[in-house]
Formats: C-alpha cells, sequence, structure tokens
C-alpha cells in the first residue's frame, strides 16, 4: 500500500469519526431522556409562535421532555386552535389543572413550562389522552417578575385615577388664563356665593389631586417595587 492510499485511508476514517461524533452530540443534546419511555399530554393554546417539534418542555422549570409534534384543533377551521403534543418522560408525572405556558425570552430559545396547580391534586392519565390548557406568557415576564407586574399595573391605575383627578382642574385653570374684556369680566362677576362656590370647587379638585399624588408617591411599598423596577432594567440592560 503506498502512502497516498494509507494517507487517504486515514483521513476517511477521521472524518468519520468526526461525523459520528458529531451526530452523537446532536442526537443527546436534542433528545434527553432517550431511553426512557415516555408519555403524550396535549397542550391546547389559541395560537402559538415559535413552537415545533423539538422545543424543549420543563415542569415547574424542570426538563421533562419536548415538543413531538403540533397540529390544528380543526383542519377545517384553524380559528379553533392548535395542539401542542408533549412527548414527557414517564419519570416525571404531571398533576390535572397543570397550564402549558409558552416562554418567549428576549434572547434565546422558546420553550414551553408546565406550570403545577398550587394545590397538589392526582395526576394526568399516561395513557395519550390527557390535556391540559395553554398560554403564552410576555417575554417581559422573563425581565420583570410578575409581581412587580402587578405593582405596574396598580401604579398606572393611580395615575389614571390622578389624571381624572387633575383635568377638571387644568380645565379651570386654562379658563382663567383666557384673555377677556375688562367688560366681559366685569359682567361675569356673580354673587358672593357663587365666587365662594367656586374657589371652594377649586380647592376640592386640588385637594384630591394632592391626596392621589400623596397615595401614589408617598406608598413606601410602591417606592420600593419602583427601585427594584429600575434594578432589574439595569441588569437586563447588561445583559443584552
Amino acid at each position: 500500500m503506498t502512502d497516498r492510499k494509507r494517507n487517504l485511508l486515514v483521513g476517511l476514517f477521521a472524518l468519520g469519526g468526526l461525523l459520528s461524533l458529531g451526530g452523537l452530540v446532536v442526537l443527546f443534546g436534542q433528545a434527553r431522556g432517550l431511553f426512557h419511555e415516555r408519555y403524550v399530554v396535549s397542550a391546547r393554546f389559541d395560537h402559538i409562535a415559535g413552537v415545533r417539534q423539538g422545543t424543549e418542555v420543563s415542569l415547574a422549570g424542570i426538563w421533562v421532555g419536548v415538543v413531538s409534534r403540533v397540529e390544528l384543533v380543526n383542519i377545517a377551521r384553524p380559528g379553533e386552535g392548535t395542539f401542542v403534543h408533549l412527548d414527557i418522560d414517564r419519570r416525571f408525572i404531571v398533576p390535572r389543572g397543570s397550564v402549558a405556558q409558552i416562554i418567549t425570552p428576549i434572547m434565546g430559545q422558546v420553550r414551553i413550562n408546565i406550570v403545577p396547580p398550587v394545590v397538589p391534586t392526582e395526576p394526568l392519565p399516561d395513557d395519550g389522552t390527557a390535556e391540559i390548557a395553554g398560554e403564552i406568557t410576555s417575554p417581559l415576564d422573563s425581565v420583570i417578575d410578575p409581581r412587580m407586574m402587578a405593582t405596574l399595573e396598580k401604579s398606572a391605575a393611580q395615575i389614571g385615577n390622578l389624571a381624572e383627578a387633575l383635568t377638571p382642574a387644568a380645565a379651570a385653570v386654562e379658563d382663567l388664563l383666557v384673555k377677556r374684556p375688562a367688560d366681559e369680566v366685569d359682567a361675569a362677576i356673580g354673587t358672593p356665593d357663587e365666587i365662594m362656590a367656586n374657589v371652594s370647587t377649586v380647592v376640592e379638585r386640588l385637594d384630591r389631586v394632592l391626596r392621589h399624588a400623596d397615595s401614589m408617591f408617598g406608598d413606601p411599598g410602591v417606592q420600593s417595587d419602583l427601585r427594584q423596577l429600575m434594578t432589574n432594567l439595569r441588569e437586563a440592560s447588561h445583559n443584552i
């Protein structure tokens, strides 16, 4: 055997070994639990985005399987929703009442996380007939704690109340700033009781505005949540 043929055979053998190694890495990387038996749980979604065969599935944050297939509930009526069939490792039990959430991070791959109910329940059947509800979470949920979102919603509602209370007072101020002839101003002067009533109304509106502002910005919980929000956003900007 010549050196040229020997080198060719060695090169082909090395190439075959590398290809085999790469195939095993991909196989075991995408199919953890390959040698464990599985059962199917179907999650029904109104719509999905980014989910396909091979998408990883976790239970309470722990890997338990992958998506085996995705199909329409009714091919003739696509608007009825989508079934995402989850291959679950039999070592794990999915309780009844669980919800499958599609997690769409700002950076990274889409995945599905099964959230079990707070109160323990009996397990779903493992004969392929199990079905659970599905929902899509916001990408902000991976950056901002849901409890923080609830606080922000409360703050937004308080700001809305503040704006609503401020609108009449702003309208009254705008009315005072409108330029009018002197004779029109003199003619518009009412009785002392009417004047006092108008002043009382303006004071009441301003008092309402100040009370809303104090309840919103003076709440230590809101202040703490806003500080935590800024910290989370700063950390998120550093991670991007």
